[in-house]
């Protein structure tokens, strides 16, 4: 098998592991800023806890919005963080819509905003929960070259919107249970 034959085969498995996951652990609603998110968790056995870190988007039935947590969440401050934006577009990306990658984060997930947020992996990992000062709950998805440290780079469909945001301090929590 040639590595090229191998790399798509591990990517393919690292996009249908991403989706069992998304598909186990429930689904996302909302598309619009200040709209909630409802959290549906029927089998609690499916999230996958690291640590004491949530590893799942969806943890319980609550709605969560930028002000009220679930109950059984524990918010723990990490520090202030430099907070920029970015689109899926060439601009971001270097993708152009029509590109099979268009859209598509490092963990195989497709971008979604009000969820998907990419940090330096070594500070915040791959599907960790984090609560952002005046923005609400993000999950880490995604990674980018110029991420390192305390940074976060927050999905914003709209690239207008997204420069308009420009470079932002805010405080950041990490999730637990």
């Amino acid at each position: 098998m040639t590595i090229r034959k191998i790399d798509k085969a591990l990517t393919i498995l690292l996009i249908m592991a991403t989706l069992l996951i998304f598909i186990a652990g429930g689904f996302v609603y909302g598309k619009s800023r200040g709209q909630s998110y409802e959290h549906k968790k029927e089998n609690d056995t499916s999230v996958s806890i690291e640590g004491d870190i949530f590893k799942s988007p969806d943890s319980c039935f609550c709605n969560v919005d930028t002000s009220t947590p679930c109950d059984s969440w524990i918010l723990d401050e990490i520090g202030e963080f430099k907070i920029t934006a970015y689109t899926a577009g060439f601009e971001s990306t270097g993708k152009y819509p029509g590109d099979p990658a268009f859209g598509i984060t490092a963990s195989g997930a497709t971008v979604q905003e009000d969820l998907t947020i990419a940090a330096d992996w070594d500070v915040l990992p791959l599907n960790t929960w984090v609560y952002i000062e005046d923005v609400g709950y993000r999950f880490v998805q995604d990674k980018g070259g110029g991420i390192k440290g305390n940074c976060i780079d927050l999905y914003i469909s709209n690239l207008d919107q997204a420069q308009e945001w420009g470079v932002q301090q805010k405080r950041v929590w990490l999730v637990h249970k």
